[in-house]
């Protein structure tokens, strides 16, 4: 047992630069308004690449300078290794058919499965990645630990810049159609003022009040028809005593108005009523005949008027609505590329190196202290 193969046991101490943030610093609603578009971003936590370094496309990296294949510890396929005589007598005496295997990706997953058992990935108290290699050659296990760490290193660092351009060129691209959305914007608008109004809330104002107010003149124009048609009626029916009128001002209230009296050429004193001529108050329907006619017809044209308006305030909200996201975007991403910018163009490297891995003095395995120490017990 003491004279068992030795092992040599090396490790590399590091800490990577993985404090992802956008390095945009806005302020008020301008950092509200990067949160709503999803832009900017937080701190991330340091993430171990244990599937990293243990994936074949990184093993396939190493290799080119480390040379797996040529490690026997590491590729321990032997295309000319043959089976025990025992076993070889039990598979033929079963009629076992050996099927071909492919040489180099046996070989691979020999060397995937080896370095998955002699290389480790640990982490320190302080968070720092801890690279942990055994090998037979001590000098051997320390280059493989410091070239693994330089490759964690590297790749990092090279994701990183490139993550960086990339959010650069897609920010610089959102920039310009930002840009150009504004423009059209802003001349939709402008098109709309010379086309239209650029006061379209007042136009449609004024027309609701005009509106109204015709409404107004229609709504007294028809209590006084009603009202002069039922005093047409009492004349007709020679009902012209003191009852009749307390009747007609009870039902028609606007009969004690001066605009009643007014219209019929009657006395504005209310206690002074006479009856009219039958012949006047038919002259009156008619002329407050005509009077609704015109002003229902002028209420229908100034409705129209009021629907282009309302029309164009709704267009004209809309295209001031659009202008005013198409500024807000503009703001956000303009200072957005300008603080990516200042990030591309200086990028600090935070990585950390603590301790490179250098050749082990005393193998880790095995150990002799262990085999005495039973060896002691079973002597006893």
């Amino acid at each position: 047992a003491l004279n068992a193969d030795k092992e040599f046991t090396s490790a590399a101490i590091f800490k990577l630069d993985q404090d992802r943030s956008g390095g945009i610093s806005l302020s008020g609603e301008f950092s509200a308004l990067a949160s709503i578009a999803g832009f900017g971003g937080g701190l991330a936590s340091t993430i171990l690449p244990t599937d990293q370094v243990t994936g074949r496309i990184f093993i396939e990296k190493l290799d080119a300078k480390l040379n797996f294949q040529a490690d026997p510890y590491f590729n321990s396929y032997d295309p000319n290794l043959e089976n025990p005589i025992w076993k070889s007598l039990i598979k033929r005496a079963i009629g076992w058919q050996k099927s071909s295997i492919d040489a180099q990706e046996a070989i691979w997953q020999g060397i995937v499965t080896n370095y998955s058992k002699h290389v480790e990935l640990d982490r320190t108290g302080d968070g720092s990645i801890k690279v942990i290699v055994t090998h037979e050659n001590a000098l051997r296990a320390a280059n493989i630990a410091n070239e693994i760490m330089n490759e964690i290193i590297s790749t990092t660092k090279n994701k990183k810049d490139t993550e960086q351009n990339e959010q650069l060129s897609y920010l610089s691209n959102t920039l310009a159609k930002a840009l150009n959305d504004l423009e059209v914007s802003q001349a939709n608008l402008k098109e709309f003022a010379l086309k239209n109004s650029a006061l379209p809330l007042e136009s449609f104002a004024a027309g609701s009040l005009q509106l109204d107010a015709l409404r107004e003149q229609l709504n007294r124009t028809t209590e006084l028809h009603e009202a002069v048609t039922a005093l047409l009626f009492i004349l007709q029916n020679k009902d012209k005593d003191k009852d009749s009128y307390m009747e007609l001002r009870q039902k028609f209230p606007i009969v004690d108005q001066v605009e009643f009296r007014r219209v019929l050429g009657q006395n504005e004193i209310i206690s002074s009523w006479s009856w009219p001529a039958s012949s006047s108050v038919e002259a009156v329907i008619d002329t407050l005949s005509e009077r609704k006619s015109r002003l229902q017809s002028q209420i229908n044209s100034s409705q129209k008027g009021a629907e282009r308006s309302g029309l164009a305030l709704e267009t004209f909200a809309k295209l001031e609505r659009n202008t005013t996201i198409a500024e807000a975007t503009y703001t956000v991403l303009i200072e957005q590329v300008k603080a990516q910018s200042m990030i591309a163009g200086y990028r600090p490297d935070k990585t950390e190196v603590y301790e490179y891995a250098s050749p082990s003095i005393y193998p880790s395995a095995p150990n002799r202290n262990l085999i005495l120490a039973l060896g002691a017990v079973l002597g006893l």
